[in-house]
């Protein structure tokens, strides 16, 4: 498995995990972009003998041609997130992304149905596009089993390998490897699976559970529903489980987009600033008078249990802060300041009449006296040319007035382009101010 270097502890910890569920069964090699410059040997041997191999976030183009000469070699390949060169050596059994048709197929990838299936996600906008892509990574697989044929079931398989990875975690990862030696290998997997699978049933009995599994999936009903009942009687359904040698192999587990995280209560997430402190000030009633400092953390530093957060938790602690660590996707931390935080000298001046209440401030939003982003974008805006008019209205309200806490940071508050370089006024900088900035 070639991972980013960032990600090395976790999945090698993941690969411990499944291994050791199986002795002697299942053997996991985990190496980084790295070590195809630093440990080429070793990564050659692995790959010589694998079969199956995963690679994901591989952009390095020295790399990308090492690795298609290699990897083609591999059973079953799993390309994530990576350059299209080499995601289209992506194959799982009749299964292919590119390349030449499998024997006795006129065209490589998907067939006509799932096609078909495909297309019905979303319109020919990109925002649309992205977002049928995402409905169809969680639906895809309860949907794809009443299409027949091999290569529905394998493109299945596809599916569930890449809900474990995004979803991230040791836990995901673990099940991930366990899966695919279930669906690869059969090596039974019932030690941790979800119990076992029963027979679809077809015809109009069939479309009826799958209806029903739709809208369970999507919390549009509970599982006490007369529909669920008349589908599953008393046993409860599982949800997102997907059927693999006589075995259901437990949903992925996943993080919400955003929440609060805390080293002392592992696994668990807050919804709310406010759920956080309570339980906080609950456990650490010596902190009542501690200034609170608001952490931003991106999510996938926390599902993937990077060993910063713990210790930058654990330090303010021992500097009598209150660490408030709200993780976000990324692109989200304007928003998630904007709504969830608020100050003492923020709720003054609305009091007084100075400036308006923030409309979209959350009931949950609780009181801090400093921000600390960890994150790489500002946080005003969001990436380089997105959401344009809202970020120039945001830097226009930061040049008239000073933000309600302090926002230490290690990137700037604001973006700097070319053409806002050359512009004066609220909207922009001009290039005295700007050559300050970057110097």
């Amino acid at each position: 498995m070639l991972a980013l270097r960032i990600n090395r502890e976790l999945y090698k910890r993941a690969a411990d995990q499944a291994s050791s569920q199986v002795p002697g069964k299942l053997e996991i090699f985990v190496c980084t972009d790295r070590d195809i410059q630093s440990e080429r040997d070793a990564v050659s041997a692995a790959l010589d003998g694998a079969d199956v191999v995963f690679t994901s976030l591989v952009f390095d183009f020295d790399q990308i041609n090492w690795l298609k000469e290699r990897i083609e070699k591999v059973p079953t390949r799993f390309v994530f997130e990576s350059a299209l060169e080499l995601m289209s050596d992506t194959k799982v059994r009749s299964f292919t992304m590119g390349g030449p048709p499998a024997p006795g197929e006129k065209k490589a990838g998907p067939p006509p149905a799932v096609k078909a299936l495909l297309s019905k996600f979303g319109s020919g906008r990109e925002e649309d596009r992205l977002d049928g892509y995402t409905k169809f990574l969680k639906s895809g697989p309860a949907l794809l089993k009443f299409i027949p044929g091999d290569k529905a079931k394998d493109l299945r398989c596809w599916l569930q390998t890449y809900a474990y990875w995004n979803a991230g975690g040791r836990e995901n990862v673990a099940t991930m490897f366990r899966f695919l030696a279930s669906e690869l290998g059969g090596i039974d997997m019932s030690d941790v699976s979800a119990g076992p699978a029963v027979e679809e049933k077809g015809g109009l009995e069939g479309l009826f559970k799958m209806w029903v599994d739709n809208l369970l999936n999507r919390d549009y009903i509970d599982a006490d529903t007369w529909p669920v009942k008349l589908v599953y009687g008393d046993s409860p359904p599982t949800n997102g489980a997907t059927k693999t040698n006589g075995q259901l192999a437990p949903a992925a587990k996943e993080a919400p987009q955003r929440g609060l995280v805390h080293p002392d209560r592992p696994g668990y997430y807050f919804e709310s600033p406010r759920e956080y402190l309570e339980w906080y000030r609950k456990k650490n009633p010596e902190s009542a008078n501690w200034p609170t400092v608001g952490v931003l953390l991106y999510r996938k530093h926390v599902i993937s249990e990077l060993p910063y957060i713990p210790q930058l938790v654990q330090h303010m602690e021992s500097q009598q802060l209150t660490p408030l660590p709200l993780f976000i996707t990324g692109v989200d931390g304007h928003i998630a300041v904007r709504d969830s935080l608020t100050s003492v000298f923020e709720t003054e001046q609305v009091a007084r009449g100075e400036i308006k209440r923030n409309p979209t401030l959350s009931r949950d939003a609780v009181n801090v006296d400093a921000v600390v982003s960890t994150i790489g974008f500002p946080l005003v805006g969001g990436p380089a040319g997105s959401m344009e008019g809202a970020r120039q209205a945001d830097l226009a309200s930061i040049n008239r007035s000073p933000p309600p806490f302090p926002r230490p940071c290690a990137p700037r508050v604001q973006f700097l382009s070319c053409e806002n370089t050359c512009c004066t006024g609220p909207c922009g900088l001009n290039a005295r101010n700007a050559r300050r900035r970057l110097m």
